[in-house]
């Protein structure tokens, strides 16, 4: 599509950042922005968006109106539809930490919620859905991936139900490619790290500092 009939067109520079306040969806956020061409809707599950000191491009981009935030659950089907209404693209960043929170709760946020989420994606005529899986979906635990590719197979048994509902979840996405006119793919990121990780390069120093590791 040529530059032009983007720009003669908001929709089509208008996309949907879901779960745009964790740690993967704050840098595609961010990325986005700094683009130039997109209008983001920045969607959580918190009430109020809370802003820190690198939050500096999106602050700018709340001032001027290139951005915007909103309350999102995606247990809501209407929630969805309504923040993806005249947007052309939407990224499923899924949902960041879940391991505190039980079975059922968890089932509801990562495989009906990416039901909701392809559902509304159909019904708003959002044109491409781009979700971020895991390499985990892939992975039994019994030996490593080398020179993987989309032809492997999941496993017969996955470590933990979170991976499991990660693997369902995946699967919807890529079964609902070319219904009703929406193209999806899903990506399948390893270990996530960078500015603002609280977890990995953390964990990783803790190990250093404990006399464990090698370094």
């Amino acid at each position: 599509m040529d530059d032009e009939a983007v720009r003669g067109d908001s929709r089509l520079n208008t996309c949907v950042v879901l779960n745009g306040r964790g740690f993967v969806g704050r840098s595609l956020v961010s990325r986005l922005l700094r683009l130039g061409n997109w209008t983001v809707r920045v969607a959580d599950s918190a009430q109020t968006l809370n802003l820190d000191e690198s939050d500096s491009v999106l602050v700018d981009a709340l001032s001027s109106g290139r951005a915007s935030y909103h309350c999102v659950d995606v247990r809501d089907k209407l929630q969805i539809v309504k923040v993806t209404e005249g947007s052309y693209v939407v990224f499923y960043m899924g949902a960041d930490d879940l391991r505190s929170h039980d079975y059922f709760y968890c089932y509801k946020v990562l495989v009906q919620g990416t039901r909701n989420v392809i559902s509304a994606c159909c019904e708003s005529g959002v044109r491409k859905l781009i979700y971020n899986s895991t390499a985990d979906v892939v992975f039994d635990g019994s030996q490593p991936i080398r020179d993987g590719d989309e032809s492997l197979r999941r496993p017969l048994k996955f470590p933990s139900m979170l991976t499991d509902f990660k693997a369902q979840a995946e699967a919807l996405i890529k079964f609902a490619n070319n219904r009703d006119g929406l193209l999806t793919c899903a990506l399948r990121s390893s270990i996530v790290f960078g500015p603002g990780d609280t977890e990995f390069v953390p964990f990783l120093v803790n190990l250093a500092r404990s006399g464990y590791a090698k370094v």
